[in-house]
């Protein structure tokens, strides 16, 4: 289980819940959030 407490700002989030969807693995998640900075 990944435990992760996000504090992005609401735009961020909704890019982060439509970038979900294409998602395979923990690996996607943690590429993703090191492209947003």
């Amino acid at each position: 289980m990944l435990d992760i407490t996000l504090d992005l700002p609401l735009p961020e989030l909704e890019e982060l819940s439509e970038a979900l969807l294409n998602f395979t693995s923990v690996a996607d998640l943690q590429a993703w959030l090191t492209q947003q900075g």
